[in-house]
């Protein structure tokens, strides 16, 4: 019994180990890339990735994995820039991660945003920078976290940004005036715009 309860838990704790947490890089211009983990101590270090412009790559991870990855345009000076930053399983289970700007806030065009593949509204990091949702200084309040497992990151300027997101599954942006303008619309009544406070004639 004492046996079969060892071999139970070495079989749990082994496919703990091979869960697939993943992170999806979705290179959103022309320019190819490379992409560079960096690992904490303990950790598996991966090989660096290369992603051809406007193409995807998908990273498995580890479970309980924690680290970072930055990304620079393939054959530039390998430096660091703007983190992805990942711990992932970590508290109770869930994952933190950010996008962080305290190695090189000046580093604009490589990773972007990060978020949750099934929470596309749990995002960090910004498109374009600078925004109020990155992480520029220690202990800034910008961590995000989840339960989820599959992540996305993008790298590069998308031709089609708008107003910070880019078009890979996001819900558009709704500015207030459209929320005005809808709202017109669908209450309007014998020639009146009802709006929230005030019935303008036409």
């Amino acid at each position: 019994m004492k046996y079969t309860f060892t071999c139970l838990l070495a079989l749990l704790a082994a496919s703990m180990v091979n869960a697939a947490n993943t992170i999806k890089f979705i290179n959103q211009d022309d320019i190819p890339r490379k992409i560079v983990f960096t690992t904490n101590p303990g950790h598996r270090k991966y090989d660096d990735l290369y992603i051809n412009g406007r193409s995807e790559a998908t990273q498995k991870i580890d479970w309980g994995w924690a680290g970072n990855v930055y990304a620079i345009h393939q054959g530039a000076f390998d430096k660091a820039g703007m983190l992805a930053e990942f711990t992932f399983n970590g508290f109770e289970g869930q994952t933190f991660f950010d996008v962080s700007a305290i190695v090189d806030p000046s580093d604009h065009d490589n990773v972007k945003q990060i978020w949750p593949v099934d929470e596309p509204d749990n995002i960090s990091g910004c498109n374009p920078f600078p925004c109020d949702r990155a992480y520029y200084r220690p202990h800034d309040e910008q961590t995000k976290t989840t339960w989820k497992n599959d992540f996305i990151v993008t790298l590069g300027t998308p031709d089609n940004m708008r107003r910070g997101w880019v078009d890979v599954g996001l819900p558009p942006v709704v500015t207030k005036e459209a929320e005005v303008e809808k709202r017109g619309e669908e209450e309007f009544v014998g020639k009146r715009f009802a709006r929230k406070a005030d019935t303008y004639r036409i």
